[in-house]
Formats: structure tokens, sequence, C-alpha cells
């Protein structure tokens, strides 16, 4: 509320549809004489909109991910879609919403992951890409070096942290092939 000279404000800060109602003004002059006056307030909703909408993400592989938008009001719902098909929530793909900001976590993406990803929030939408590519091929158990007698067999033993592999052995920097 502010008075200047004989002006008199009532400011309703980020009004919102609570705000609504009746808002009337009572004055008493110096003589003892009364003045009114009132006025209604109505708040229209402001459509639901992307503040911060989503950004595409190239990842590889068994990793997690997160889409990440914000919208202009907040404890607000939405709808997310991939590739056109509402998304069905998991443990491994997850969906938070706090206050504006809005999440979607994929955790250990596969190469099925991959494609367009929507946020729908009312009328509003916006779409990134998720693009993954295959992680290498790794060891997930290293050869160990053997010490043998004359005659017995060797055998050394590793583990991929993929299963298909077009493994080749060496021996001294050459190549070797199957044989006795």
């Amino acid at each position: 509320m502010v008075q200047r000279d004989n002006v008199f404000s009532l400011r309703i800060k980020d009004a919102q549809k609570g705000d609504e109602s009746e808002y009337s003004i009572n004055l008493t002059n110096q003589r003892g004489e009364q003045a009114k006056s009132a006025c209604n307030l109505s708040v229209k909703e402001e459509s639901m909109r992307f503040v911060v909408p989503l950004e595409d993400i190239d990842t590889q592989e068994k990793n997690t991910i997160v889409f990440s938008c914000k919208v202009n009001r907040p404890n607000a719902t939405l709808k997310w879609m991939k590739a056109g098909q509402e998304i069905t929530f998991s443990k491994r793909i997850v969906y938070r919403a706090d206050k504006e900001k809005h999440t979607l976590t994929i955790k250990d993406c596969t190469l099925a992951d991959e494609g367009e990803y929507t946020a729908m929030a009312g009328d509003s939408k916006c779409t990134a890409e998720l693009i993954i590519s295959e992680a290498p091929t790794d060891f997930s158990i290293q050869l160990k070096d053997q010490t043998i007698t004359e005659f017995e067999d060797a055998e050394f033993t590793c583990k991929l942290t993929k299963d298909k592999a077009d493994p080749k052995w060496y021996r001294n920097g050459r190549e070797i092939r199957e044989g006795p």
C-alpha cells in the first residue's frame, strides 16, 4: 500500500488465482465525510509453457542420462513421450518434478533408448534427441601370466564387457591361428 499526496495505491505482486476478489478503499476527510471506491480483480491463468526446453543428449550405452526442462508454473505434471508413444516409468526410467523443474532420468542406456523424446505441458511441448553410440569393448577380466611345467597345457582366459566381439590372438606381436 502506497500513498503519495492524494494518490493511494494497492499493489499485488505476482497476482494469482487466489487473489481474485472485490477490493475497496474507504476514506474519511478532516470534516468527517466518507468516500468509498470498490473494484473487482479477475486473474486469468497464464497458459503453461516451457521456460527452459529439453536439450539433445549424445552418450554411450550403459551411461545414465537426464533430460531436464523448466515450465512457468510450479507443481505441474508433464506427459513424456518417446517417438510419439507415452513413456512407461520404471526403476530404470524415472520422472521427477521439483517445483518448476522436471527431469526424466534413463539409467543404463541401451541402443533401444535412442530416439526423439518429448515433454508435454498443456498445449506446449518441447522435443530433444537422444543419440546413443556403442560403448567400446573392453576387458572385464584380463589375461594372467602363467608358469607351467614343460609338456603341460597352457590355457589363457579373459572376459570381455560385450558378448559380440571378434578377438584375435597374438604371440610376440604376430597373429596366431587355431591349430595343433
